[in-house]
Parts: C-alpha cells; sequence; structure tokens
C-alpha cells in the first residue's frame, strides 16, 4: 500500500491535535510577523521563517501522533526552519539563473493566451520553474521531518539533506489532493464567504463596498467553514505522509546499522575461535 494512503488514519489523529495547536501557534506568529512587517529584507525572512515554522509544528504534531514523542527545544526548531529557508533561497537563486540564461534565447509573449512556435518555450519555462521549486518543496518534506524530531535538548539536530528526496510520489499524490481541495474552496466562494462573515461580526453589516464592486455576506458560513477544515486536514495529511517517509527511512537505516554490527560481531567471534583452534593443547592433557 503507498504511503499516502498509509498515512490515512494518521492525517485524522494529526488534524485534532493540529487544531488545538493553532491558536497557540498564530497569536506569537502574528505577532513576530507584525512587528517586522515594515522592516525590508528582515519581513521576508521573517515571515518565510514562520511559515516553516509552522509546518515543522504540525510535522512535530504527526509525529507525536505516530508515537514519537520528544520534547521540545524551540531554539533548535526555529534554526531548522531558519536552515530551510536558506535552503530555499539559494535553490531559488539557481532556478532563476536558470530563467535568465534561456529567457533571453525565447520570445516571451504578450499574453499568456498567445502561444505561438516562437513563444511557446517561454511560456512552457515560465511554468516549469514553479513546479521545479513545488518539487524542491516535497524533496525537503523528510529532512524537515527529521530536523522537527531531532529538535529536542538531548538529540542533534541533522542536517538539511537527511533524507533528502525520500517519499517524493506519495507527497505529490498528496498535495495534488491539497490544491484540488483548495482551488474547490476558493472556487466555491468560501474564503470570500469566510472573510465577509467576520467582517459582518466586526462592523454589523453585511455588504461592503470596494470601488465599484460590492462584497456582501452569503449565508452558508457553516460550509465556509467545513471548506477551510477540509483544507486543514489536507495538510495534516501532508504532514503524515512525511512522517511514514521518514519513518520508513529511518527503519531503514536502523536494520542496515544493526545488520553491520551483527556482521562485525560475528566477525570477532569468527576470528575468537579460529585463534583457539590454533592453540597448542594443554599438555597436562595428554
Amino acid at each position: 500500500m503507498p504511503l499516502f494512503l498509509k498515512a490515512l488514519p494518521l492525517s485524522f489523529q494529526t488534524f485534532w491535535r493540529y487544531l488545538i495547536i493553532l491558536p497557540v501557534l498564530a497569536v506569537p506568529c502574528l505577532a513576530v510577523y507584525v512587528a517586522t512587517f515594515f522592516i525590508p529584507i528582515l519581513n521576508l525572512v521573517v515571515q518565510a521563517t514562520l511559515i516553516n515554522l509552522c509546518i515543522m509544528a504540525g510535522l512535530r504534531t504527526a509525529l507525536g501522533a505516530r508515537g514519537h514523542y520528544t520534547d521540545l527545544d524551540i531554539g533548535k526548531l526555529v534554526r531548522g526552519s531558519l536552515a530551510f529557508v536558506f535552503l530555499g533561497v539559494v535553490v531559488s537563486i539557481l532556478i532563476w539563473v536558470v530563467v535568465l540564461v534561456f529567457v533571453p534565447l525565447v520570445t516571451l509573449p504578450d499574453s499568456p493566451y498567445e502561444i505561438t512556435e516562437e513563444n511557446y518555450s517561454a511560456v512552457a519555462l515560465i511554468l516549469v520553474v514553479p513546479f521545479l521549486y513545488s518539487l524542491f518543496n516535497l524533496a525537503v518534506a523528510v529532512p524537515m521531518t527529521a530536523s522537527a524530531y531531532t529538535a529536542t535538548p538531548r538529540a542533534a539536530q541533522t542536517h538539511v539533506f537527511w533524507g533528502f528526496g525520500q517519499g517524493m510520489f506519495s507527497l505529490l499524490v498528496v498535495s495534488l489532493a491539497w490544491l484540488f481541495i483548495l482551488g474547490t474552496f476558493i472556487v466555491w466562494g468560501y474564503g470570500e464567504t469566510l472573510i465577509a462573515s467576520g467582517l459582518q461580526y466586526a462592523f454589523g453589516t453585511a455588504s461592503f463596498s470596494f470601488g465599484d464592486k460590492i462584497l456582501t455576506v452569503r449565508a452558508d458560513l457553516y460550509e465556509s467553514i467545513g471548506g477551510l477544515l477540509v483544507v486543514i486536514w489536507a495538510t495534516c495529511w501532508y504532514f503524515a505522509t512525511s512522517v511514514l517517509a521518514w519513518e520508513r527511512l529511518r527503519n531503514k537505516l536502523e536494520a542496515e546499522r544493526a545488520t553491520r554490527l551483527e556482521v562485525t560481531r560475528t566477525s570477532i567471534e569468527d576470528l575468537r575461535a579460529l585463534r583457539e583452534s590454533r592453540m597448542p593443547g594443554d599438555p597436562g592433557g595428554m
């Protein structure tokens, strides 16, 4: 059975736990984001770090639901989040270097809908760039899980490439499902409804004017909340799949290590037996 199916029960176990920690996580993250919002460059680093921090918190939630409990070292968790931010920056630079090298060789379209034989390469390249970065995000899911697991006072934190690329097929399937669920949530207008309902609760009015457009609160608030919960569950499905991919690799490496130790122990015993067999007999026993 593929990992993305095995992860389904764990995703539900992770889901209710993640709902509990989300408010606790959101308050300090929002405070830090607001405090650094007007500081150039730093606000981008902080934003990316907070996103990674929320992801690693979700991974720790899935790890706990799976039975892998460790004491939290928040400093290590933040450092791990920063490490993946800088790795993502390096990968982004490499991707855009490729873009800057190849885009001048093709003709950019005046409109994304005007695809001709002259500019289809540029359109393809523009589509490939986010796809490549998405693959990178899938590839670091297991390393982020390992980093989240070792964010504890009693363990050495793993490096950013530990388990790189593991479980990518299942993670890709879950990511596509997540995109479909999120797209459905947006297309059906649940996100807009949720925002508008929040505004109505805060300001006591059902309609708001934005230039020539009027945003009116719809009556399907409960459906909106339900759609949002499904999106959060799909995110927990991603966390659960990452944890199972990490666990599979960890068990494999531990089994290989145990095998090597057994071979070494057997070799030592064989050498000892060979040495004893070559020792001269006891003269008193002749």
